[in-house]
């Protein structure tokens, strides 16, 4: 099993009618920018109420080592603590 890691990003949101897929939602950037196993979001706001400014969600994720390093490296977003589970 590849090594995984839980961190806290703040990340841009896609607008619902800014979505192309066929079921469009409000979600954060970052799922359709990089592969996550897992996450959620730690503010539990539902997303039709999320709002345009700030355009910013907060979500906890499980990733690989390798989309941590690049998401750390990615200006559009914000990791504000990572851990590897063990």
């Amino acid at each position: 099993m590849p090594d995984r890691n839980r961190a806290l990003i703040v990340s841009p949101w896609v607008a619902m009618e800014d979505d192309p897929s066929d079921a469009p939602t409000n979600h954060p950037l970052l799922m359709d920018e990089y592969v996550i196993f897992k996450h959620v979001d730690v503010s539990e706001q539902p997303s039709k109420n999320l709002i345009c400014v700030p355009n910013e969600c907060a979500i906890e994720i499980e990733c690989s080592d390798e989309v941590l390093a690049a998401i750390e490296l990615d200006s559009d977003y914000e990791v504000l603590w990572s851990e590897e589970i063990t």
